[in-house]
């Protein structure tokens, strides 16, 4: 069990080479906080992902929960045998061998020598270091270094195991034989805070998360969930930054939430209501506007745009241009595709929005994607009968190159369809 209650971490930011004076007048020194006002409770047995951009407190926190440091204001009690991989050099003397450090590392974090030595043929095999288990660690690779950490921090038993990030310097083999091993500790009821960058990792490993932002708790509960709150965060902050960025290989970086060519980008969407203004709430039965705006880095034709709604839990809505009989043509360099619901037959929930654009012969050969990181909320005067089948939602589609008219029917002037604005 782990518990924070109002928990606030500071560090004086003392200048490089700061005099004496200086020193004496640390109370005058800017402060950052690490953390601000953390209330948190992990209960035991529970597997969490620790969740954040660099410098958002998740190393700090780690550390406050291991004992390292103190916190600053609040309280933090954690039950059971602490196991830290925080930094892998923690503990380690450069200039004794790896079994001195063995037992070196198991006084620090309370493991009487005895227990050490009936475990240590354990923490060797482990490690895999038979061969240099007598030369001392400063000859050991970073490889090496981690395998032994986590050999020692492992085989000691923890109750509570604590991971930071090192797990990702590791090579392949080790990296599954560590994941393997957390399995068996979640199993045999462990309890686990792990900080991942990798959304598929944190899935697989947890069962719940954390997302820290700027020292405070953004959002706890299931991994899912909060994974579908960070997502989107970190994706807006990427699309911010340069939105026609997106290249399959920044796109591994969001692999869970974003795929695709590259050759036509995903650059803007924002949802509309009947008055075209911005919005994410939306009255059941009422108009929907979603407004999507690419960039085609060179012509593209025979494009279509797909879009799926989505509960917590499944499809309710799947849209395809090309089923409504026609596909368009994109020319180089920005346009808006516009997709019009006259009428919303949702009821009243939050739902997901994914939105691709596609070879409309090739439905696998996809430009671009954005899974999940969409948002609206459907509210609902009077409940009314509902289906859990996927939907057909009568739409129109509208595509023009930026900067010419809209000149589109209005919506309900027509039955479903595809009208290209400012094409023959």
């Amino acid at each position: 069990m782990i518990h924070l209650d109002h928990v606030a971490k500071h560090y004086v930011l003392k200048p490089q080479g700061a005099s004496a004076l200086l020193q004496r007048l640390r109370h005058r020194l800017p402060i950052h906080w690490a953390l601000r006002d953390v209330n948190l409770h992990i209960p035991e047995g529970q597997s969490v992902a620790l969740l954040g951009i660099n410098g958002s407190g998740k190393s700090t926190l780690l550390r406050l929960i291991n004992g390292i440091t103190p916190p600053s204001r609040g309280s933090v009690r954690v039950a059971g045998r602490v196991g830290g991989l925080l930094d892998l050099t923690a503990g380690l003397h450069l200039d004794l061998n790896g079994i001195e450090n063995i037992y070196l590392q198991g006084a620090l974090i309370g493991i009487p020598r005895s227990e050490i030595t009936a475990r240590l043929d354990d923490i060797i095999a482990f490690a895999e270091l038979a061969p240099f288990i007598h030369t001392p660690v400063r000859h050991y690779s970073w490889g090496m270094l981690m395998r032994l950490a986590f050999a020692i921090t492992l085989r000691c038993d923890p109750d509570v195991m604590l991971i930071d990030e090192v797990l990702a310097v590791g090579d392949g083999y080790f990296q599954w034989k560590c994941m393997r091993e957390i399995e068996k500790m979640k199993a045999a009821g462990k309890t686990i805070v792990f900080v991942t960058h990798l959304p598929g990792l944190a899935e697989a490993m947890c069962s719940h998360a954390i997302w820290l932002d700027d020292g405070v708790v953004r959002a706890t509960g299931t991994v899912t969930d909060v994974l579908g709150e960070y997502q989107p965060f970190v994706h807006r902050a990427v699309t911010e930054f340069d939105p026609i960025a997106f290249n399959p290989r920044l796109g591994a970086l969001l692999s869970a939430y974003r795929a695709g060519t590259g050759k036509v980008v995903l650059s803007k969407i924002r949802f509309l209501d009947a008055e075209a203004r911005e919005t994410l709430v939306f009255q059941s039965g009422g108009p929907m506007e979603i407004e999507v705006s690419v960039v085609a880095k060179s012509a593209v034709e025979n494009v279509t745009l797909c879009i799926v709604v989505h509960t917590a839990g499944q499809a309710v809505s799947e849209m395809y241009s090309s089923e409504h009989g026609r596909a368009f043509d994109l020319p180089e360099g920005p346009s808006v595709l516009r997709w019009r619901i006259p009428s919303v037959p949702l009821h009243g929930e939050t739902y997901y929005i994914s939105i691709g654009l596609m070879d409309a012969n090739d439905l696998t050969h996809i430009y671009d994607s954005h899974i999940r990181l969409h948002s609206f909320t459907v509210t609902e005067e009077n409940t009314f009968g509902w289906s859990s089948r996927v939907l057909r939602l009568p739409a129109r589609l509208e595509a023009a190159p930026v900067g010419q008219p809209d000149t589109a029917p209005t919506p309900g002037s027509g039955g479903p369809g595809l009208n290209q604005i400012g094409k023959e």
